[in-house]
């Protein structure tokens, strides 16, 4: 891959010609790419043009491996081994109530290689109907984790942990020499009211660079020319306390919390409050919504509330295709 494609994915905001659209949508990625470098070879094609075709070709690399796996009726066979009482062509219906991630190929529907785990981890229903007890057993033991954590915070107002982490990326097939050179990032945690004493224990690979602790998204960069040394690690420690807040009581009791920020706080987030493109783009339609969800007289805690409502109840999760495969992710 060239250099912008690993770190710079803005230009998959500029819109796709309408015959690579169409052959995308309908599952035809061989045609796609045959439009893709068509069109690249095409001398009036602008540069702006080219580098969104350049990075479609890695988005359709992706779809194109294990994403979607599972033809129609692979995936009821899968249902009716994971799940009891299983309807004839129950598929049918997942996709009818958007309780699963597909896409076509070539004209067919292809199911996400992770539906059933999401079925799981989304739905009672299918939860109740699991057949493997011991996976469900686990799921169990890490809500009740949660449960008691959630119940020391609140009688306690607070809880601190220190965590140690170690993490690893490698890619998951063969890479030859002539895509190097190779960079990789892992997340790591950065210094903040709730985070301190971030501390880097071990490395294996070539560090190219440590981020600063108070990095808006900090990471740790390897960076190799070797196609065959491309495995790396960092295990890490830091510690972390967490406060609680009944927010409940807060709009209860506090009616005169503002109900805009102020030209200082704006200025002060005015990072986390803009766009980001590709994926976070304030299109007409997320203006729409806002205004549905909210009015004017809210307080912003309120507004807050009104729009974690909202997601939490009637955005369905999902394990999703790679996500800078997605041009928009406010408009899923």
């Amino acid at each position: 891959m060239k250099s912008f494609e690993l770190n710079d994915i803005s230009y998959l905001s500029v819109p796709l010609p309408d015959d690579i659209t169409r052959a995308k949508e309908n599952g035809d990625f061989t045609l796609a790419e045959e439009l893709i470098h068509q069109k690249l070879h095409f001398d009036k094609t602008s540069q702006t043009v080219k580098r969104r075709l350049e990075g479609e070709l890695a988005v359709l690399t992706a779809l194109k491996e294990d994403q979607f796996p599972y033809n129609q009726q692979e995936a009821q066979k899968m249902l009716e081994e994971a799940f009891i009482n299983v309807k004839p062509e129950e598929t049918k219906e997942l996709i009818r109530t958007n309780n699963v991630e597909w896409i076509y190929k070539k004209g067919q529907v292809y199911f996400h290689r992770r539906f059933v785990e999401n079925l799981v981890k989304t739905r009672r229903d299918y939860y109740q109907r699991y057949r493997y007890e011991e996976e469900n057993s686990i799921d169990n033991e890490r809500q009740t984790e949660l449960d008691d954590n959630i119940r020391e915070m609140k009688k306690h107002g607070s809880r601190r942990a220190k965590i140690r982490l170690k993490q690893s990326i490698a890619p998951k097939m063969p890479i030859s020499a002539q895509e190097a050179p190779f960079l990789a990032h892992l997340p790591l945690p950065r210094n903040n009211n709730h985070i301190k004493h971030s501390e880097i224990l071990s490395t294996k690979g070539a560090v190219l660079e440590v981020a600063d602790t108070n990095a808006c998204q900090r990471t740790i960069a390897y960076q190799t020319e070797s196609h065959e040394d491309l495995f790396f690690e960092v295990e890490h420690s830091y510690e972390i306390e967490a406060n609680y807040y009944d927010l409940f009581k807060v709009m209860e009791t506090q009616k005169d919390f503002p109900r805009e920020l102020s030209k200082e706080e704006q200025k002060m987030f005015q990072n986390e409050l803009a766009e980001k493109s590709p994926h976070i783009l304030f299109t007409d339609f997320l203006y729409k919504l806002l205004a549905e969800l909210t009015t004017k007289d809210v307080t912003l805690l309120e507004k807050a509330y009104k729009i974690y409502e909202f997601v939490t109840t009637q955005v369905n999760y999902s394990y999703m295709k790679e996500y800078f495969t997605i041009p928009n992710l406010n408009d899923l």
